[in-house]
């Protein structure tokens, strides 16, 4: 539940493409803004999380982003149930470092598969110039020739 005396604004900015939800965009200064600095963060209101009903009214998107802002202009009481953006698996006890280092293992892989690439590159561009030279010094063999 916010208490909107003392607040200006809610804070939110909020999409209802689904039709049934405010899906919300992001969250700045105002009465959100202030709720989610005095909870913990698996309280907090969040880009991604969904409003589901405000003040026990649900399912029409725009009615209840109007009575967001009636609610919000008036100083009132105003109690939202959100549902917060899904939260990351938990990764098991020592299975984080085990992840960095396979990250750090392929982005090493990674830079030396560029490197012979480049490498390879350079090869194929020294082979070609040299090709070409060869072309040119039978040109002008062929023209001395002549």
């Amino acid at each position: 539940t916010l208490d909107m005396a003392g607040q200006t604004a809610l804070g939110v900015e909020v999409d209802w493409a689904d039709g049934r939800t405010l899906y919300i965009k992001g969250v700045y200064s105002g009465a959100v803004y202030e709720w989610n600095k005095i909870r913990p963060p698996e309280y907090s209101v969040a880009p991604g999380s969904r409003i589901l009903a405000v003040n026990g009214y649900a399912d029409n998107p725009e009615t209840m982003a109007q009575l967001c802002r009636e609610l919000s202009t008036a100083r009132a009481l105003l109690q939202l149930r959100v549902k917060g953006p899904p939260l990351p698996p938990a990764a098991p006890a020592g299975k984080e470092k085990e992840r960095e280092k396979e990250k750090d293992g392929k982005a090493k892989e990674e830079k030396e598969e560029k490197s012979a690439e480049r490498e390879t590159k350079k090869q194929r561009k020294e082979k070609e110039e040299k090709e070409e030279k060869k072309k040119e010094k039978k040109k002008e063999k062929k023209e001395k020739e002549k």
